[in-house]
């Protein structure tokens, strides 16, 4: 048996509909589960899972996994934004909440920026806590990106464009797949080319996967769910090639030179 995870996302939904549901065709037994992606990044601390989605920090400092080639979610253009209720320069005084501290926009966040007070609450949540002045700002990840203006809130920063600005690169990588070392290597293979399977049908049936990503809308409309859903499953999802990985290697040396990661290292599969 074989355990594969992925969030309770749209983007994720859409990437692995085709092999979740039998789109796909394949003779091994494997067991999905679903959970948010700090959850599954402390199971993966405990190495109960097999395969799963993971933020890129936490991969960074992951024993026995390796960052999947398939499956990687990279920002393009936009990515985590912090946005606040009453625009405000930068206090480092301030509150934010954030959505986990092994999240990569966490990471991204503190590679940039510094608030005194940091409270973890989940990533569905920030957007309230910030409207009823629980915190002074908050670190949004996944369709709430495209959705804090219809709530009156206000850009403060984006982190992709502090990231674009500080290194020159043209994607920032976000989420990650990871695959256990010890399993066998021609199970590693097979695991490889199903989900990079799955992520071609879902791009070439855009609609029919949508149907099933809707499932995990939160209460957004079709538009926000397919705009956020088609920002994080591409060309560079089905295939990360050098440049995706030379992205992760950046966002890795940033972290340490900043002393953000003690320990740690980047081991690709395959």
């Amino acid at each position: 048996m074989i355990k594969i995870c992925h969030t309770p996302d749209a983007d994720d939904a859409f990437m692995f509909y085709a092999l979740e549901t039998g789109k796909i065709k394949h003779d091994m037994d494997i067991e999905f589960c679903v959970d948010d992606v700090q959850t599954l990044n402390l199971k993966l601390f405990e190495h109960s899972l097999d395969v799963s989605a993971a933020s890129v920090y936490a991969a960074f400092m992951l024993r026995g996994y390796s960052i999947m080639l398939a499956g990687a979610s990279f920002g393009n253009g936009y990515g985590p934004v912090i946005i606040t209720k009453n625009m405000k320069g930068y206090e480092e005084n301030g509150s934010i909440a954030v959505p986990g501290k092994l999240t990569t926009s966490y990471l991204i966040y503190r590679l940039f920026y510094r608030f005194k007070n940091e409270y973890e609450i989940r990533f569905d949540r920030i957007i309230n806590e910030i409207k009823n002045d629980r915190v002074d700002y908050g670190l949004l990840i996944h369709e709430g990106q495209d959705v804090y203006s219809e709530h009156g809130l206000k850009l403060f920063a984006s982190l992709y464009d502090d990231w674009k600005e500080y290194t020159g690169y043209r994607i920032l990588p976000l989420g990650v797949n990871v695959i256990r070392d010890d399993i066998p290597i021609e199970i590693k293979n097979k695991l490889y080319d199903l989900i990079r399977k799955s992520i071609e049908y879902s791009l070439n049936n855009v609609e029919e996967s949508l149907d099933y990503a809707m499932k995990y809308s939160r209460g957004n409309s079709r538009e926000v769910i397919k705009k956020f859903a088609l920002k994080y499953v591409n060309e560079l999802t089905y295939g990360m090639g050098e440049e995706g990985k030379n992205s992760i290697k950046k966002v890795y040396e940033m972290a340490k030179n900043k002393n953000l990661i003690s320990s740690g290292r980047i081991s690709f599969f395959p």
